[in-house]
């Protein structure tokens, strides 16, 4: 398991001073990353021979979002290596051990031009002890998306990109959760990503609510999908 003990910044909170849920994508992403770091295989290693992991979904189960400077430990650990997939759980806890977050993820390791799949080779995942899972989440199914309507459309800008050159993971559920119900607090979050979206795309969203359960359709232009939301909210 790989650790990382850090602190919640002001930059990091919503307008409740708690934790935003964008900031705790990008904690888990930042950890993913500093774990690779750690073990040789990071982002200069990856762009050096075209190399990517791409983020296929994952899930989150939230408990409590942290406050401002908060102490808290984020934690890492991949159980799982098949052919082209990896599979890798995040957990947040408080500096006392309360459970504060945790996820299961899907990744796929792509050839960075072209996006295409490729065998992992023993060279990564042979830096890596896999570990017992602690959540697992069904990352396959495609959930159902009907009954949603048209809200508003938007273009991708460069400050959405990353070093991929694509939309950010992050980014995606950055947009997604502008368009949740005020006064609401995130259980539960199921997140697909389908397409990359790049700059200059016009993306389309789609929102709709079932009683807890409140869902987010990103599009482009054709209906494409580029990722699809499923959150389980209660009110605050």
């Amino acid at each position: 398991m790989y650790d990382w003990k850090t602190r919640i910044r002001y930059s990091e909170l919503d307008s409740d001073a708690v934790l935003s849920i964008g900031a705790l994508v990008n904690v888990f992403q930042d950890c993913a990353n500093f774990d690779s770091e750690d073990h040789g295989v990071g982002l200069s290693f990856l762009m050096e021979n075209k190399m990517a992991w791409i983020l296929l979904g994952w899930e989150f189960d939230i408990r409590r979002l942290p406050t401002m400077g908060e102490h808290v430990v984020v934690s890492t650990m991949p159980y799982d290596f098949k052919g082209s997939f990896g599979y890798r759980n995040f957990v947040m806890s408080s500096q006392d051990g309360e459970l504060l977050a945790r996820a299961d993820s899907m990744w796929m390791f792509a050839n960075w031009e072209t996006l295409r799949p490729l065998r992992i080779p023993e060279e990564i995942y042979g830096r890596y002890e896999l570990e017992e899972a602690v959540f697992r989440a069904d990352l396959r199914t495609k959930p159902q998306m009907e009954g949603l309507h048209d809200t508003e459309t938007f273009r991708i800008m460069k400050q959405h990109l990353d070093t991929n050159q694509h939309v950010n993971n992050a980014q995606y559920v950055d947009f997604a959760t502008q368009y949740l119900p005020k006064d609401c607090c995130v259980k539960r979050m199921c997140v697909q990503y389908r397409k990359q979206a790049f700059l200059g795309d016009e993306v389309h969203a789609h929102v709709g609510r079932d009683g807890a359960e409140f869902k987010v359709m990103l599009c482009n232009a054709e209906q494409e999908v580029y990722a699809t939301f499923v959150f389980r909210i209660e009110d605050k």
